[in-house]
């Protein structure tokens, strides 16, 4: 029995070991990606252009079933079964059906367009990370929220439980997310004493 005992302790000396030899002389870092897109001067570019174009689209829009419910309206100034109640009635229809396909396809449109500004920003903030990791010798970057932080709970049962999952409980300035920021431009965000948020 103290055998197995001795064996069992050798045994987790030697993973713990290799553990702590695994570890040593790694260089990790932290990396806030919802920060980045956040503040990344280009991606907040190709954001806005793009609700623009969201929002030239919903005004076109309004405008079109505007005049279709005018157009629907004059129904009533006819006799039912008539041949301008016959017209107007089908008229709607297929405008309307039309509206719903037009406004279908620019809603898929406009989920492509932003998969592909979300995806060609992650693409050049992965290369710029992999080049700032290569420059400071850094082996693993992690990905983690900032915003996942007990000391801005407000008992939000939400926030708690993100607080909870968050996978970094404590880290030492290992955050490099205002360094790959300032690659694209952008501005560091800072608090109310002037710090940079950590």
């Amino acid at each position: 029995m103290n055998t197995f005992l001795r064996l069992v302790s050798t045994g987790l000396l030697v993973v713990c070991a290799s553990s702590t030899t695994f570890g040593q002389g790694m260089q990790m870092a932290l990396l806030d990606v919802g920060y980045i897109f956040k503040n990344h001067p280009q991606f907040k570019r190709d954001m806005d252009a793009m609700k623009a174009s969201v929002q030239q689209f919903e005004a076109g829009l309004k405008a079109s079933q505007e005049k279709i419910q005018n157009a629907s309206k004059q129904i009533s100034s006819y006799k039912a079964g008539s041949p301008e109640y016959k017209k107007i009635e089908s008229d709607t229809t297929k405008a309307l059906a039309n509206l719903k396909v037009s406004t279908q396809l620019k809603r898929k449109e406009i989920m492509e367009q932003e998969a592909k500004i979300y995806l060609a920003t992650y693409k050049q903030v992965e290369a710029a990370v992999a080049q700032y990791a290569q420059q400071m010798k850094i082996d693993l970057v992690f990905r983690y929220d900032r915003e996942a932080n007990p000391q801005s709970s407000t008992g939000n049962p939400q926030e708690t439980l993100k607080i909870i999952n968050r996978p970094v409980i404590y880290h030492d300035k290992l955050d490099i997310s205002d360094a790959i920021l300032a690659k694209f431009g952008g501005v560091a965000q800072r608090t109310a004493t002037g710090a940079t948020r950590q």
